[in-house]
């Protein structure tokens, strides 16, 4: 067994991952990766026979078969289940980003990798980090480089979308007897599969691998790039000569980032990252792109970006984004070391989720796997023995297209031909249409009517309910297809608050007959099909009672939904207080991200504390007043997740008894939060909508 069996198992078939281990843990050093497609070769003048006995170099191999079930058992003592495919096991999901100014500046998504990364310096934990950076000679090529302090760290921040031979740098520190480094290592999965299965070998070199090297920080990877996609892009997209590159950047200057070139004279010049995402998909590998990994599942932590969608972000500057991303912990080391982060300031963190259905990265990677297992080429083994995707893949070109050419929805019928759109297309308003505009209507297209209050949301603004749903459903409309956006209803039924100041409302009756009138006028002018979407719980029963009252008289169908319905379980999932009602954490967290430059922070409202006497107190700041046992009454129906615990926090400002204009404690709520809430709904509405128009109007849904 020698180098001939890496070559017939791995390099020969196409799955080799260009990880550069085998260059690492070779004894007599005889691999080396080729310049252009880093993939291993003997060095000049080596034969297979120099060899001997070693098959190191294939046993540790992650190109062919991670095994990463083996290195589960290892590390979790069980393996993930179906529904863990592509997340893997995890402890604990957050969102985060880095507590130094100038680690998120430098960044691609919020400085997570780089703030945790500084974090294994600081404790001790490794002597030098792992981490992507660039060759000093050839500054538009990726290098591995070992970094021995922060600065070192920021300068190789953001991701870098391009193969090279990351692993074998570890070289020295797994061959030398003498060396006392210990290093930690951001890496991607093909990476971490690599380091775990060498740390399972019963060799000499595995037995090193165990002791030196430790804190694996891996990055989620939709697929990698030859070099010679960042080269033709420099040269061919934006005109600059490889010679003339003095630094580049794939995410550089705000979120999502741009693709810059810094010149050797000091000119910047920069495109936007989708443009870049495009061009480096004609320069993958098979393994790449057949790999089944978006993740590996090993890592301590694992790290993908927080926004699902980057690809979208980059083309609509107008897109509200914040810098963040989903932190994945998997291990007692990882928690250790977001823990002592977050303590040391170096993490801002709070609850979180990832979105698989929606984060782009994911979506390619699945949707390429799944075409890959249907074709007869060899693949790279995936995390669970015999797991075959049952989604029909979407090509990868639909998925990342062209946005001046993207066709986001569909619709067919009555002669109707495939509608296409460009992401600039405003949404279409049906106050500022004029009166030929409306002969644009098609049988089924669906009118969007947002409803909303007006009442007191504590720190909040009064109109928060029609702000939320009118910002919804513009979106939606703005993406859609067939869609017509009636002007926000900015009253709704107020009960809980009709007494309070600021609180405007109309009866259940007149509401209804609005809701009616509505739909019945609409229906004149051809617009029979509404989705109708409410901020106010209040609102259900009425607005329900008058959509039902106009099918019954005219045939129009209609779909009625409180905006947090469509996104439950993901609110469930971020959520840190763990309850939500009014003006509560992620109330609070759509308005902070669709008003990022106003000023909505809450103050901590008054936590209550049960005394012996069934006295209530509430205590703020080291000051506690006595009030009768009914000023603590729980949350109850305010809560829309659960029944809260005893000790929830409750509203902090005067109140009437039983009444209160805050549930839950806002001030977890962050806009990060708010922003996945927000993509999860609109997209959630566009399916909705699309179902909608499908529907015979003679056809009971």
């Amino acid at each position: 067994m020698t180098f001939q069996a890496l070559a017939t198992d791995v390099i020969n078939p196409d799955l080799c991952a260009q990880c550069g281990l085998c260059e690492a843990v070779c004894p007599e050093g005889l691999i080396s990766c080729r310049d252009d497609t880093k993939i291993p070769l003997l060095r000049d003048h080596a034969k297979v026979e120099a060899c001997g006995a070693c098959n190191l170099c294939a046993e540790v191999c992650p190109g062919a078969e991670p095994d990463t079930p083996r290195s589960e058992l290892e590390l979790f003592g069980r393996t993930r289940r179906d529904d863990e495919r592509w997340l893997g096991i995890t402890e604990e999901i957050l969102g985060g980003r880095a507590g130094r100014a100038d680690m998120r500046e430098a960044s691609a998504s919020g400085g997570g990798v780089t703030a945790l990364a500084a974090e294994t310096l600081r404790l001790g934990l490794a002597s030098a980090v792992l981490a992507c950076g660039r060759e000093s000679a050839r500054p538009w090529r990726a290098q591995p480089v070992l970094c021995t302090n922060e600065d070192d760290l920021i300068a190789c921040a953001q991701a870098t979308y391009q193969l090279s031979p990351h692993l074998s740098a570890l070289r020295e520190v797994l061959q030398s007897p003498r060396s006392s480094a210990r290093i930690a290592v951001v890496g991607l999965a093909c990476h971490i599969q690599a380091i775990r299965k060498l740390q399972r070998h019963p060799s000499q070199i595995g037995r090193r691998a165990r002791q030196r090297i430790g804190g694996l920080i891996e990055i989620a990877c939709s697929s990698n790039t030859l070099p010679k996609g960042t080269e033709t892009f420099i040269e061919a997209e934006m005109g600059i000569a490889l010679d003339n590159v003095a630094n580049v950047k794939y995410r550089d200057n705000g979120y999502p980032g741009e693709f810059a070139v810094v010149t050797k004279s000091g000119t910047r010049r920069a495109e936007p990252v989708w443009r870049a995402i495009r061009h480096f998909k004609d320069f993958k590998t098979h393994r790449c792109l057949s790999c089944g990994d978006w993740l590996s599942g090993l890592a301590d932590i694992s790290i993908c970006d927080g926004d699902p969608n980057i690809f979208i972000s980059s083309q609509d500057a107008g897109l509200r984004r914040e810098k963040y991303g989903s932190i994945i912990v998997r291990t007692d080391l990882g928690a250790r070391i977001v823990a002592q982060a977050r303590e040391s300031g170096r993490l801002e963190a709070w609850s979180s989720a990832v979105a698989e259905d929606l984060h782009l990265g994911l979506l390619r990677k699945r949707n390429r796997r799944a075409f890959y297992e249907g074709q007869q080429v060899a693949v790279p083994a995936g995390p669970i023995p015999d797991y075959h995707e049952t989604i029909s893949p979407i090509d990868d070109d639909a998925l990342v297209a062209n946005p001046a050419e993207a066709k986001i929805g569909t619709r067919t019928g009555e002669g109707a031909e495939e509608e296409r759109w460009a992401r600039e297309k405003p949404p279409v308003r049906l106050d500022m249409c004029t009166e030929a505009d409306l002969n644009a209507i098609s049988p089924r297209d669906i009118l969007l009517v947002p409803f909303g209050s007006f009442e007191p949301h504590g720190h909040l603004p009064l109109g928060t309910d029609r702000l939320i749903c009118e910002a919804i459903l513009t979106e939606v409309a703005r993406r859609g297809t067939g869609l017509w956006l009636f002007p926000a209803f900015p009253v709704g039924f107020n009960f809980k608050y009709r007494g309070w100041p600021g609180s405007v409302g109309v009866s259940s009756h007149t509401l209804a007959d609005i809701v009616e009138s509505i739909a019945r006028d609409a229906s004149r002018f051809g617009l029979r099909r509404l989705f109708v979407m409410s901020g106010h719980d209040e609102n259900r029963e009425a607005t329900v009672t008058g959509l039902r009252e106009i099918e019954y008289s005219t045939g129009t169908r209609s779909i009625y939904c409180d905006w947090l319905d469509l996104a439950v379980t993901l609110a469930r999932q971020i959520s840190t207080s763990r309850s939500e009602g009014h003006a509560s954490e992620i109330q609070t967290s759509m308005v902070q991200f669709l008003l990022p430059g106003q000023n909505y922070a809450p103050i901590p409202p008054a936590k209550t504390v049960q005394t012996g006497c069934g006295q209530t107190r509430h205590a703020r700041d080291g000051h506690a007043k006595a009030g009768c046992g009914k000023a603590g009454i729980a949350l109850g129906a305010d809560d829309l997740f659960a029944e809260p615990e005893s000790g929830e926090w409750i509203r902090s400002v005067d109140r009437r008894p039983g009444q209160r204009s805050l549930t839950g404690d806002p001030t977890y709520a962050n806009a990060a939060k708010g922003q996945m809430i927000f993509e999860r709904i609109v997209t959630r509405t566009l399916e909705l909508t699309s179902a909608l128009g499908r529907l015979d109007l003679g056809e009971r849904p």
